[in-house]
């Protein structure tokens, strides 16, 4: 198999050039709906939910079906940090499996008067961050209390209410705590992302552009990572707006080049969102008062890796069921999305000559995610190129059997 992954690996590498792709989004496995249990009315702890993403952290990892939830809520109680009459963060522990959720104090030194958009880096679990009416504010975690401490202003960012996350992202020589937030520079408006000292409260590096707008949807805003299972960064779920509708976008990479690709069409405002497995969740303007909505999808995550190492490609689907696998392919280009009669989702890539990976299964756990792990040929030439992949999710037992995932890419340093 290894020898196999490597000629096959070497010889897509060498043909594929990524800079004209265009590429497909998730495929639906589930229509949007609203959540039943992120609701106002099976969490009266506010009167509305405007944010809501959810992250596997260590502590979480250990129990089938458990993330971290991080929601902002519309006057959130006073027991969780609020006051009653403004915004405020709060987390929560969220098992997807269970349909449970248990509401903490963690974030009660983070919340402040409309404090928005509490996000958590998982790969450690002990940095966060969140938005104030001032700027981006940063945090880390006290060992001693089990909770955050209280946030210190992030210098280097100019604007407010920028909708900051933090993640970890491969670096040369390792995993890079890195800050992602929306700004406009050099007139480019974006997400952007710089490597962030949380401890100093600031960033260190250029800011560089890692995602934009569409031509119809200009204006992108809410980026929030996508992990794999190596827990850090490789993608985004985000949102980009025309006028006063603002619709929900996926991108399976973070190269400004690639496009971001419409997941979840709107005529309200839909911000802000996470992912929980194959379960994407965001608010919606049109029902903040009654709770966040949901959408089963299926996605596809790439990675970014040295020659001679190996790259983690993770997948993820809502599932009700075991058994079902998801089958990526390795493709020399990518294709305008093309619908295929009989598949859900989109065709992205060329096929011809796709060479298939082995299929990778989709537990039913409640986390919805699995990976497989490609090893890249110890081969100078392949430095700088990048394999188009996307997926197709295949569940026998439900009723949407053959689901395109989105597009993604293998890049080689």
């Amino acid at each position: 198999m290894r020898k196999l992954s490597l000629s096959l690996l070497g010889a897509v590498c060498l043909s594929s050039l990524v800079a004209a792709q265009t590429g497909a989004e998730p495929g639906i496995v589930r229509p949007m709906s609203l959540s039943k249990l992120f609701s106002t009315s099976a969490q009266k702890i506010g009167t509305g939910i405007i944010q809501i993403a959810h992250f596997r952290r260590p502590i979480d990892r250990g129990t089938a079906g458990q993330f971290t939830a991080a929601v902002t809520f519309q006057k959130l109680v006073s027991t969780y940090g609020g006051d009653g009459l403004n915004d405020g963060v709060v987390i929560g522990t969220y098992n997807q499996a269970k349909q449970t959720v248990t509401w903490t104090t963690q974030a009660n030194k983070v919340t402040a008067a409309s404090a928005f958009g509490l996000m958590i880096e998982p790969k450690i679990g002990q940095v966060c961050v969140v938005d104030y009416s001032t700027g981006p504010m940063v945090a880390t975690w006290n060992a001693t209390t089990k909770a955050f401490n209280a946030p210190k202003a992030i210098a280097g960012i100019t604007g407010t209410y920028v909708d900051p996350s933090v993640a970890y992202i491969e670096g040369a020589t390792g995993p890079v705590l890195t800050l992602f937030w929306v700004d406009t520079i050099n007139a480019i408006q974006g997400v952007y992302m710089a490597t962030l000292d949380p401890n100093a409260g600031k960033i260190t590096t250029t800011p560089k552009l890692v995602a934009k707008g569409t031509t119809a949807s200009p204006s992108i805003h809410s980026p929030t990572p996508m992990f794999g299972l190596d827990y850090n960064a490789h993608g985004l779920l985000c949102a980009s707006r025309m006028g006063s509708d603002s619709d929900m976008f996926f991108s399976g990479d973070l190269d400004p080049n690639t496009g971001i690709h419409k997941v979840q069409d709107s005529t309200s405002w839909l911000n802000n969102g996470g992912s929980a497995g194959g379960t994407l969740m965001f608010a919606d303007s049109a029902n903040y008062g009654f709770g966040a909505q949901e959408l089963g999808v299926a996605w596809l995550l790439g990675d970014e890796a040295g020659i001679n190492t190996s790259a983690t490609i993770t997948a993820a689907a809502e599932t009700k069921n075991a058994g079902s696998v998801t089958v990526v392919f390795l493709a020399a280009s990518y294709l305008n999305p093309v619908a295929v009669p009989g598949f859900g989702g989109h065709l992205g890539i060329n096929p011809a000559g796709i060479l298939p990976l082995p299929p990778i299964s989709i537990p039913n756990d409640g986390v919805n995610m699995g990976s497989f792990s490609l090893p890249i040929p110890n081969d100078t030439t392949l430095k700088g190129k990048s394999v188009p992949i996307q997926g197709l999710h295949v569940n026998l037992l439900s009723t949407k059997k053959l689901v395109f995932t989105n597009t993604a890419a293998v890049s080689i340093r």
